[in-house]
């Protein structure tokens, strides 16, 4: 299975602007998701995302390989936006 991602541009804290981040393989191929939840739900990782609503969010990341293989969660980074 694949290792983690990377996770880059966002910190943990209170932001009172919106915050992006960009996701980084740790591997060629396959696919990448993220989550704004711990990975309660998934999202297709297409390119930089941004956190716009007011809360908090817990934001990780993972590979699918091209076999279904699903790899590993980049470590968690929890945030709250508060506009």
């Amino acid at each position: 299975a694949p290792l983690a991602p990377t996770i880059t541009g966002i910190a943990p804290g209170v932001f009172t602007t919106n915050q992006t981040f960009t996701v980084t393989a740790a591997e060629s191929g396959g696919t990448l998701h993220y989550s704004l939840d711990n990975g309660l739900t998934d999202s297709l990782y297409t390119g930089p995302v941004t956190i716009s609503q007011n809360g908090p969010a817990t934001c990780t990341a993972w590979q699918i390989d091209a076999v279904s293989n699903v790899g590993q969660k980049a470590t968690p980074i929890s945030l709250t936006i508060l506009k």
